[in-house]
């Protein structure tokens, strides 16, 4: 018999550029926790979005603004309010208030809006501004900034004509004036800056200084 010899089997190489490696082992608690993460960062961004749509850019006051007085835009600043809150009410980011002056006292953090503001009284550059101080009672009690009233004094200036049976009463002197601003005392009286002709402002001037001074209310 011929003696066969074996050779030893050997492990066969694998070929270059074949591809065959290691199995990569994905891992599933990383790969879900990398997906709920990205996830809830898109749902925040939507939520955000969503919240900015439903807010608005509205007017704000930065400092003391006295009533009467007029609003310039250093006076102004912005926030942002919640539409449901009222906000339609309030002048948007960007509205022009010029030509207005403060309906009531306004102090910083105050949200402007048409009620709070009011047109400047336009008057004639050549008129003139007088205070005054009315009495109560003398002066009507619906008054408000932009009336134009006449100005009369408490007692006749001048004497009637005729025989003391017969005598007229004297021509009422009416002087008509624009209230600028204005304001109620404690023991309302009345705080005003009234403008008329230079002629009617040195009369309602005297009137004022005599506490003669009367505001009324021409008829409509």
């Amino acid at each position: 018999m011929v003696a066969t010899e074996l050779a030893p089997a050997t492990r066969r190489q694998p070929q270059a550029g074949t591809g065959v490696g290691p199995t990569r082992r994905v891992r599933l608690p990383w790969l879900a926790a990398a997906l709920a993460a990205a996830l809830a960062t898109a749902v925040l961004v939507l939520w955000g979005f969503g919240r900015a749509s439903d807010r608005r850019e509205v007017l704000m006051i930065t400092q003391e603004v006295a009533a009467g007085e007029a609003i310039t835009a250093e006076m102004l600043g912005t926030t942002f309010v919640a539409v449901d809150s009222g906000a339609t009410q309030l002048y948007s980011a960007g509205t022009d208030l010029t030509g207005t002056v403060a309906a009531v006292d306004l102090a910083p953090g105050d949200l402007v809006g048409p009620s709070m503001v009011a047109a400047a009284p336009t008057v004639p550059a050549s008129y003139r501004q007088v205070g005054a101080l009315v009495r109560p009672g003398r002066y009507p009690t619906t008054i408000e900034r932009g009336d134009e009233l006449l100005a009369v004094p408490l007692e006749p200036a001048t004497p009637g004509t005729g025989t003391a049976d017969t005598a007229e009463p004297p021509a009422a002197e009416e002087l008509a004036v624009t209230v600028i601003e204005m304001s109620v005392e404690e023991d309302s009286s009345l705080s005003a800056v009234l403008a008329a002709t230079p002629r009617d402002a040195s009369r309602i001037a005297q009137l004022a200084a005599n506490d003669q001074l009367v505001l009324v209310r021409a008829g409509s």
